[in-house]
């Protein structure tokens, strides 16, 4: 008897397609398949599972036997044609005109029930998708849209997307107070009106509560629509947001996750979106099996990544992704990284904080957190007056300020912390400052972007890095880095937007021989993984590739 081969969508594997086999038993045809890492035996129904691509495999270890297949196997051409079978005009409601490629993307979405838009910063994904839920709302008739802000600041930011872009009503979760608790919230759901696009940060579905009535009103149709913005900052699926969002997104009928840097650390990043649109079938566990490779100790340790170019047909499968290159006539950006030499007195302040920090270090410790423990140490680089009350010097300063005064533009500088932000003000006339501290945002924002004598803008990371406009600079400075590629490009994106006229500069200040350095070398390292498996800039079947992801040492740049 032949082996009956039929291809299908997969059940039990994280594969693209599956291939179920039925035969009457023998040891060697059983063999065979064991030697295949994914496999699944239904023990029910007697049939094994494998991947369509280890049937080639399976074929030469089985050569005396007979094959009968059903269906055909999967080509990346076919998969991947995304020529959308129904056209749709833009929403009554819309206000604003989109490009010609944002028609694109709003057509491709709206053939999908739940999909990706990973295009990159500033090509205008919030307008689109704002677009497809009041068209979702015109030929759909859905009730609500709800959009899950990943950085809690980006509420409001949204609320006057819609209100510029449409005709449609938005209100935030819990009103638009300064602080909203969680009662606000769960009042308000109780309590809804027939207010559209309601807005909330993605904390909320870490009340049980809270979930709980989401779940009930999406149940009921009170909510058929959401839209996660910036997803990448929840990637993990066993955090209790992480668990929150794919809770919900069970009993969606329409979802669509926002990023332009999806894969911020590892290959792994890319479960949770998948698995909230229903690309990805399998638990965590059988994803990272079917991804990693496993080694050191107790076999726990991730020495390798596989099957990455089936991860970038898996999310090419159900995603749209852009970038500014591609579509618009932008200038380019230029990165430079310029490494300065501290002084003496910095120097030794320096060496000093490194010191204690060796020697406040518990070797009994079984987790460090590098950004807490290096905190002192990336603060001396920036100003010696942050650790040390007799010495006061900055290399950084020094060559901070030569740059704002050859910039023939204005210029926006980034810090992570509002204790460095704090001091750089001082040192400016005529400034705007954006941090968590800053009530008025919109004020300074306004007084950057109109007060011809204000030429600086100074910012913190987490406030200014994401949700505002600020082509009036074509140079952005890092006085210190963030730890991510991601969060350095959403930064710098910031000046490099539609409107953007000239090239922009994107000036990161290191100190030599510090932890400047180490901490470049891991943004390096995390933008080579987006960069290999989203936008395919680097081949994933490179050994050096793969090396340099796991541990950065091989420069093959």
């Amino acid at each position: 008897m032949s082996i009956k081969a039929s291809y299908g969508e997969p059940k039990k594997l994280s594969c693209l397609q599956s291939c179920f086999l039925q035969f009457d038993y023998k040891p060697q045809i059983v063999d065979a398949i064991r030697t295949i890492p994914d496999r699944f035996y239904n023990a029910k129904d007697k049939v094994w599972e494998v991947p369509t691509d280890s049937i080639p495999v399976l074929k030469q270890a089985l050569v005396g036997e007979k094959w009968k297949f059903t269906g055909r196997a999967a080509t990346r051409k076919s998969m991947l044609d995304k020529t959308p079978k129904f056209h749709y005009e833009p929403p009554k409601e819309m206000k604003t005109e989109m490009y010609s490629f944002q028609k694109e993307d709003f057509n491709i979405l709206m053939n999908h029930d739940k999909y990706l838009l990973l295009n990159s910063q500033g090509l205008g994904k919030s307008l689109e998708m704002i677009a497809v839920a009041l068209k979702r709302k015109e030929v759909n008739k859905i009730r609500r849209c709800l959009v899950i802000a990943c950085v809690a600041s980006l509420k409001f930011n949204w609320v006057n997307e819609i209100q510029e872009h449409s005709n449609a009503t938005v209100k935030v979760l819990g009103g638009d107070k300064s602080s909203i608790s969680s009662q606000d919230k769960l009042n308000h759901l109780n309590n809804l009106d027939d207010t559209f696009f309601i807005v909330t940060n993605i904390e909320t579905l870490r009340n049980k509560e809270i979930l709980e009535k989401l779940k009930k009103l999406i149940r009921k149709g009170e909510i058929d629509m959401v839209v996660v913005d910036e997803c990448h900052r929840s990637s993990n699926p066993s955090s209790q947001q992480g668990k929150g969002l794919l809770a919900i997104c069970k009993y969606l009928d329409y979802i669509y996750l926002l990023s332009g840097t999806p894969l911020t650390n590892s290959p792994l990043n890319a479960y949770l979106p998948l698995k909230c649109i229903g690309g990805e079938r399998t638990n965590y566990t059988q994803f990272k099996n079917r991804y990693v490779v496993w080694g050191g100790f107790s076999n726990y340790q991730v020495i390798g990544y596989r099957n990455l170019k089936e991860l970038q047909i898996k999310l090419d499968l159900v995603s749209i992704r852009r970038l500014k290159e591609d579509i618009l006539e932008l200038p380019p950006k230029v990165y430079t990284s310029e490494i300065l030499e501290m002084g003496t007195a910095q120097r030794r302040v320096y060496e000093n904080v490194k010191k204690s920090i060796i020697a406040d270090i518990d070797p009994d410790m079984l987790a460090l957190d590098p950004m807490t423990v290096m905190l002192r140490a990336r603060q001396a680089t920036a100003f010696t007056s942050i650790v040390s009350p007799t010495v006061d010097e900055s290399v950084k300063l020094e060559r901070l300020k030569e740059l704002v005064e050859e910039a023939d533009s204005k210029v926006v500088v980034f810090s992570n912390w509002t204790t460095v932000t704090d001091i750089l003000e001082k040192h400016f006339d005529n400034y705007a400052i954006v941090t968590g501290n800053v009530k008025d945002r919109e004020a300074q924002i306004k007084k950057f972007k109109e007060d011809d004598n204000c030429k600086v803008i100074i910012g913190t990371i987490g406030a200014l890095g994401t949700g505002f406009t600020l082509t009036e600079a074509t140079t952005a400075i890092f006085f210190d880095q963030p730890w991510t590629k991601a969060q350095l490009e959403q930064c710098a994106d910031r000046i490099y937007r539609i409107g953007t006229k000239g090239s922009v500069n994107i000036i990161s200040l290191i100190c030599k021989n510090t932890v400047d350095e180490f901490v470049n070398k891991v943004v390096r390292k995390k933008g080579v993984i987006m960069d290999s498996i989203i936008d395919k800039k680097f081949d994933v079947t490179d050994k050096r590739v793969v090396e340099f992801m796991l541990n950065g040492d091989v420069d093959f740049l």
